[in-house]
């Protein structure tokens, strides 16, 4: 979530490797106040790096301002699928 005080002058991209994740768009950002995404399907990274990048900005030359980003990482369903996967 970007807050309201924070306006249009930060904002957050979230990346795997060299793929863009969200926004959907690509090059695009996810900015503003008050501002909540929430994703309707899975995303499954299934091969490493299992590694999420975050790009942020600040342009706001008085402040700093924060983002709140969480992730839930569900397990595997069957522990056999998991050992396979290693």
């Amino acid at each position: 979530m970007i807050p309201v005080a924070s306006g249009w002058c930060c904002g957050i991209q979230v990346f795997h490797s060299d793929f863009q994740l969200l926004p959907l768009s690509i090059g695009e950002w996810i900015q503003g106040g008050l501002v909540t995404v929430d994703i309707a399907e899975d995303i499954k990274i299934q091969h490493p790096p299992f590694i999420l990048e975050i790009h942020t900005f600040n342009e706001d030359l008085n402040f700093e301002h924060k983002i709140w980003f969480g992730v839930s990482v569900l397990r595997p369903t069957n522990l056999t699928e998991m050992l396979l996967e290693l």
